[in-house]
């Protein structure tokens, strides 16, 4: 299996469409799927001073250790994830919170297929 980061399945996304892709979002992560590549598929909803993400994620996909200016909540809906803080590590599973304050490095293991919630204050414009 390969593992596909947020930032990579973007970054694949945008190499896609600059060669024409005509699929939609939703069958390239299927067609990645297909092909053992693991990754996290997100939907954006944006406030004027907030960016609201809704994910899928899929067991074995991490996001790499990383950080911004903005501070962000998690609320894990379905599944299990491992949100380490600021070097400190801790499991995360449905109605549980956690809060990442801005400029803290941070990275999340994905140990079991699921759902969450994001929310990035101030507004994120690097997520469209």
């Amino acid at each position: 299996m390969t593992d596909l980061s947020f930032r990579g399945g973007r970054l694949l996304l945008a190499w896609l469409r600059s060669t024409h892709w005509a699929g939609d979002r939703t069958e390239l992560w299927t067609a990645l799927s297909n092909f053992g590549v693991r990754c996290w598929h997100g939907r954006y909803f944006h406030s004027q001073s907030m960016t609201f993400a809704h994910y899928d994620f899929v067991s074995g996909s991490p996001i790499h250790e990383h950080f911004h200016p903005q501070e962000e909540v998690y609320e894990v809906i379905e599944g299990e994830l491992e949100l380490t803080i600021d070097g400190v590590a801790q499991i995360a599973r449905p109605g549980f919170v956690a809060l990442v304050p801005a400029g803290v490095r941070h990275s999340v293991k994905v140990l079991t297929d699921g759902r969450t919630i994001i929310v990035d204050s101030p507004l994120r414009s690097d997520c469209t």
